[in-house]
């Protein structure tokens, strides 16, 4: 197994326990991680040599960049809004979120996905930093270094590939763990 392929995996398994541990209490929550997981389930298999799977992977995250992270961020900042705290909403807001940035990037705004995902990295940042909660904080550090990481691709002496996905598995683990606050 390729690094592309087992930091999908890390991710994947990260993704399932989010899912199993938090989707009855934080449906929002579960939810983005449950798209994001989709995307590192098929990033496996994609890394791990079925490259039809390529633009399916492409796709879901695409959907986990759009839908996935605007949830999550959601979650974070406000915890109790019907959108993320009950099932329903977190389904409606991430199928509208999902479409619009699917329609972004098929109408040519292909920097739609990643802008999202940056804008919702901060707005957790923001949020962590005002709740001076040390599991945020550093949640929202490994998710922004797994993004300025993502961002410098080739160019980069790494593999920003594998950067992406380790900083968004501790993120999520970081994020799942901090204390719930109710208000800012």
């Amino acid at each position: 197994m390729n690094g592309n392929a087992a930091s999908d995996l890390v991710l994947a398994l990260v993704c399932g326990w989010v899912v199993a541990t938090r989707m009855a209490r934080q449906p929002g929550f579960g939810v983005a991680a449950l798209l994001i997981g989709v995307a590192a389930a098929l990033g496996v298999l994609r890394f791990g040599g079925l490259e039809a799977l390529s633009g399916a992977h492409r796709f879901a995250s695409l959907v986990s960049a759009c839908a996935g992270f605007p949830l999550l961020a959601w979650s974070v900042r406000w915890p109790d809004d019907p959108i993320v705290a009950t099932m329903k909403g977190a389904s409606r807001a991430a199928l509208l979120a999902g479409g619009i940035g699917v329609g972004a990037t098929v109408l040519g705004l292909a920097a739609w996905g990643p802008g999202v995902a940056l804008l919702c990295g901060l707005v957790i940042a923001v949020t962590a930093v005002q709740r001076r909660e040390a599991a945020g904080i550093a949640g929202a550090a490994a998710l922004l270094v797994a993004m300025g990481a993502a961002g410098l691709g080739a160019a980069a002496p790494f593999n920003t590939t594998v950067v992406l996905h380790l900083g968004l598995a501790a993120a999520l683990v970081l994020l799942a763990n901090q204390r719930r606050v109710t208000t800012i």
